[in-house]
């Protein structure tokens, strides 16, 4: 039942619907702690934290983050990865630049420690554009995402690099990660994915 729930979940989350993969995580997320299964629960607080970073509730996605990374981590399961990369990617959009670099470090230990390249790559997105602003490390980190066929994460990601520069008033390489965005899409339309 709760991985059905983790499906609609994905699903209400590819079409944008936000609101309704909330509703449907914390269901999950409810469920998930009346089974009492470790790994169900900290999947569940990591799409909880999903939602909560898409609709911009910053502190509610990274309680949820760190609950997973927490699970996760003590089971020493290849989710942690994930987590922890999400955990340092909120904490660097919330301007906590102190906590997102520890992170970052801690981040590259784990992603090393389950050979857990996708996460290395989306790492250095953390690095490239919040901890040392560096434009050449966003293209790599993009050039993986389109070698790898990632293109979910290549739009959702260019489309935030894109207006963290419009706001840095950097509209021309904000451009360039518009049109990354807008290409991906149409991958995804095609159902090249």
């Amino acid at each position: 039942m709760v991985q059905c729930q983790f499906v609609i979940f994905g699903n209400c989350l590819d079409k944008m619907c936000y609101e309704d993969a909330l509703k449907t995580a914390q269901k999950a997320l409810n469920d998930a702690i009346k089974l009492g299964e470790q790994h169900l629960i900290g999947s569940a607080h990591f799409n909880v934290g999903l939602c909560s970073n898409n609709l911009e509730e910053l502190y509610n996605a990274e309680k949820h983050f760190r609950i997973s990374y927490e699970i996760h981590r003590d089971r020493k399961h290849i989710y942690e990865s994930k987590a922890i990369f999400n955990l340092a990617y909120v904490k660097a959009k919330k301007n906590d630049v102190k906590a997102a670099l520890e992170l970052f470090q801690e981040g590259q230990k784990v992603a090393d420690r389950h050979n857990n390249q996708e996460v290395t790559e989306k790492l250095k997105l953390v690095k490239g554009l919040y901890l040392s602003f560096d434009l050449q490390t966003l293209r790599e980190v993009f050039k993986f995402f389109k070698e790898k066929n990632l293109y979910g994460d290549m739009e959702e990601y260019a489309v935030a690099v894109a207006d963290f520069l419009t706001n840095k008033e950097n509209r021309h390489d904000a451009v360039d990660f518009y049109q990354m965005a807008i290409e991906a899409r149409k991958q995804i339309q095609r159902g090249n994915i």
